[in-house]
């Protein structure tokens, strides 16, 4: 049976949508569903309100509860599983999940939709979240049911799929930790006190067995052209906003709605946008950060740890936006790394900053290693071929090639072997690319693998990131 429907925009509460979703998401399964009544991101802060149904009464406690949650500017959210007993609902909590599941918030929405339906199958639920993209499309989640509650050793195995899939087609990788709580069809979407419905689109019995639907995500191409998001810094995320952040003690444990790594995240992602609008200089966006972690982070991170992810995620964000305004108030890493002044055109010194712009992101050089390495995407390999050299020969050629005919003199010394080695050598040393050997492969807790950069710890499944500077990885997921 398959139902396809595109309910009015409606803000009143659609029980029997929210009947079905929580048929398909806990039919299966036994124990406590964690529910999550969170201030909308936009609104007031508001204590959070946790409650744990037994799985075969949660429509109905949704159902009492998803008008009053909408008027009083709360999301409603689930845990997509459930626990043993009330209180906690943290990933060594969940006891049994009955879906596998993808958030798609960014880029080319239909066109992940699609690729999904056609190497996965058909979802059990296809549901409108409610938000949009920045083009306007909306944001969608789908889930597969599976034909039995997956339990044990099965709930790190669905969440390496959620990972997995995520990571193929540009998805929220948030959802690679079996405990991500996700928004209820049928409910309201109230972010920024802007209502609109979470719509149930499509509803399938289709079911699938795990190890069958294991093989086929595995055989998935990737989506052309994407990547995997885990912005989690992003304010249209569960949890307090980076402003409720500040006056907020967030401990370790996950004992909070948001755990520190989330809350880091979130407010690195609040002082980038004001760094964007021109609000304040990148090193005052850094230290007020560091500020934050020092204060309202129990306990705090080191500060290089922070200092880590917040680079970590400006590169994410000039990937996505384009690079930062340059202004007064612009420091000088997003510049020249000397402190804006700039060199001659055509010396060695001009050709290490070009060098620097194009490679930053790519290329790392160890001074105690007197060794180049390359980023490849899951990890940093030793450049045996001469990859930083043929880069910088190619600046050198460009630059030689930009002078007038009378300057040939001029063009031959730039584009000769002396000005690329003396010029790459100028540029092994500039911040943005040198490394330290001490910084290598350090994070004894993190397991590298094809889906991903897996916590030991928590579990949780993260993109792979070049500010860890991994150069190890697992041969298989």
């Amino acid at each position: 049976m398959n139902t396809r429907s595109l309910p009015e925009h409606s803000l009143s509460i659609d029980e029997a949508a929210i009947r079905t979703y929580c048929e398909v998401v806990f039919g299966y399964l036994e124990g406590l569903a964690p529910l999550r009544f969170l201030s909308e991101s936009g609104t007031p802060h508001q204590t959070p309100r946790l409650e744990f149904p037994a799985a075969k009464d949660v429509a109905a406690r949704l159902i009492a509860m998803a008008k009053r949650a909408a008027d009083a500017q709360r999301a409603v959210y689930v845990v997509p599983g459930t626990v043993g007993a009330p209180g906690s609902a943290r990933a060594e909590d969940i006891l049994q999940t009955g879906v596998v599941l993808v958030d798609l918030d960014t880029g080319d929405i239909g066109a992940a939709r699609d690729h999904l339906v056609q190497h996965l199958g058909t979802p059990s639920l296809e549901v409108a979240s409610g938000g949009l993209t920045a083009s306007g499309e909306p944001k969608l989640h789908l889930y597969w049911r599976l034909t039995e509650a997956a339990e044990g050793a099965d709930l790190a195995r669905v969440a390496r799929l959620r990972a997995a899939i995520a990571a193929k087609v540009g998805g929220d990788g948030a959802f690679g930790s079996i405990h991500q709580p996700i928004r209820v069809a049928g409910t309201v979407h109230g972010k920024s006190g802007k209502q609109a419905p979470v719509r149930l689109i499509e509803h399938d019995t289709v079911e699938y067995e795990l190890a069958e639907f294991a093989e086929v995500v595995a055989a998935m191409p990737s989506l052309a052209n994407t990547a995997p998001v885990f912005d989690i810094g992003h304010p249209g995320k569960a949890g307090p906003s980076a402003k409720a952040l500040a006056t907020r003690r967030i401990r370790a444990g996950d004992v909070d709605e948001i755990s520190r790594f989330e809350a880091i995240s979130r407010v690195i992602g609040h002082w980038l946008r004001n760094v964007r609008l021109g609000q304040c200089p990148l090193d005052d966006a850094r230290e007020a950060v560091l500020d934050h972690n020092r204060a309202m982070i129990d306990p705090p991170w080191e500060d290089a740890r922070v200092l880590r992810e917040f680079e970590a995620l400006r590169k994410r964000d000039i990937e996505r936006n384009g690079a930062f305004p340059h202004t007064a108030a612009t420091d000088a890493s997003e510049g020249d790394p000397a402190g804006h002044i700039t060199p001659p055109p055509q010396s060695e010194d001009a050709l290490a900053a070009t060098f620097v712009d194009d490679q930053a992101g790519l290329t790392r050089h160890v001074a105690a290693w007197g060794r180049w390495f390359t980023w490849t995407g899951p990890i940093w390999e030793r450049d045996e071929v001469g990859h930083a050299r043929e880069r910088m020969r190619q600046v050198c050629r460009a630059a030689a090639a930009s002078l007038p005919t009378e300057k040939l003199h001029e063009a031959r010394r730039t584009a000769s072997d002396k000005t690329i080695a003396a010029a790459l050598r100028i540029a092994a040393s500039d911040p943005r690319v040198a490394a330290r050997a001490s910084e290598w492969d350090t994070h004894t807790m993190l397991l590298n693998t094809p889906a991903g950069v897996v916590d030991l710890e928590s579990g949780e499944i993260t993109p792979h990131d070049p500010a860890l500077h991994l150069t190890q990885m697992t041969s298989a997921s």
